[in-house]
């Protein structure tokens, strides 16, 4: 589902604050939290993170999950948390199952994203350009920014890359993606905008017929709920041509809003989920739990229990315990600051 064109996209850049143990949540729930803290902060690092990388296993068999960086200002300028070393050439691109990216950020004069290139096995990468105006509405970006999405970008008139077109006036965005590959097709989205932030969106997927559209295949609506400004829930209902029907409800944590808190699928109109994740996580914010309450391995995440063994002096964890049904692993990271 990540294909979801401006659908499936995470906050924006924004101003250092302190590093409390507290979560980002202003105290007050008024102000946007894309706007008070940096992508390092909302992505759940302590101090100013220059360099992150992380892995899993023994010394001999550890594997690198995740490498990130961050400029003095705390915004994210890489991340790639796929596992696959961007220098090596052996990777071809799978046709099925979820899509695997990482990406670059650049920003502008003014600190505002200014490109997200977009790596993919076995693809050419694909830049997206982002152009600003003077309308103050957010806009779901169609790439997430790190690990947090849906990103939301404020100002914002065009975002292009060369499969993808938005426009955006402040009070709706339409964009178009063309696809890829052996079932290529080409998406259609209209996003509404109510009081300057996203309200719904809606996702036509049709068959690519030589850049044509052909059969509808299928359609999504993303509804966008808020508690004070903070995305507090996103519902995606999806709807092929037969009419089945799949609903996915994502939860925001309440003090860590970049973070869910659980997500459900649902069939057709069912009041019951069919499976139900739900996460835990440290009052430092870090990783502690995920746990499926209803239902097993729906959203392809195993359910794992993590302890911390080792933080630096900045108070990010060095080292952890993670317990899984595939086994107990100990993970590691490594940390530089500015």
């Amino acid at each position: 589902m990540k294909r979801f064109a401006i659908c499936c996209a995470a906050v924006l850049f924004a101003a250092a604050c302190s590093d409390g143990d507290d979560g980002p949540a202003p105290a007050d729930g008024r102000k946007p939290y894309w706007e008070t803290h940096t992508h390092a902060q909302l992505l759940g690092f302590k101090g100013s993170v220059k360099h992150v990388q992380t892995a899993i296993g023994e010394d001999g068999d550890a594997y690198t999950t995740l490498v990130a960086s961050f400029d003095a200002a705390g915004r994210c300028t890489a991340w790639n948390d796929t596992g696959i070393d961007p220098d090596m050439s052996s990777y071809s691109r799978s046709m099925w199952g979820p899509e695997i990216a990482w990406y670059d950020y650049t920003y502008d004069a003014a600190g505002r994203l200014a490109t997200a290139t977009k790596y993919m096995p076995g693809s050419e990468p694909e830049v997206f350009t982002v152009t600003y105006g003077t309308h103050a509405s957010y806009v779901p970006a169609p790439f997430p920014l790190g690990s947090i999405s849906p990103l939301m970008l404020r100002g914002v008139t065009k975002i292009e890359s060369e499969t993808f077109t938005l426009d955006c006036d402040g009070e709706q965005a339409s964009s178009v993606k063309y696809g890829i590959g052996w079932v290529a097709t080409i998406d259609e989205t209209v996003c509404l905008i109510e009081s300057g932030l996203p309200s719904e969106a809606t996702t036509r997927f049709y068959a690519d017929e030589n850049g044509e559209k052909g059969e509808q295949l299928q359609r999504t609506k993303v509804v966008y709920e808020y508690s004070e400004n903070w995305l507090s829930r996103m519902t995606s209902l999806t709807t092929d041509a037969d009419d089945n029907s799949e609903r996915i409800v994502t939860e925001f944590n309440a003090t860590w809003p970049a973070f869910p808190a659980a997500k459900s699928q649902y069939v057709a109109i069912d009041t019951q989920p069919d499976n139900r994740m739900v996460f835990g996580y440290t009052a430092q914010g870090f990783p502690e739990s995920a746990v499926y309450t209803v239902g097993e391995y729906y959203f392809a995440e195993e359910p794992f229990e993590q302890t911390y063994t080792g933080f630096d002096a900045a108070g990010n964890w060095t080292g952890a315990d993670r317990s899984a049904e595939s086994g107990d692993t100990p993970l590691t990271q490594t940390l530089t600051y500015w």
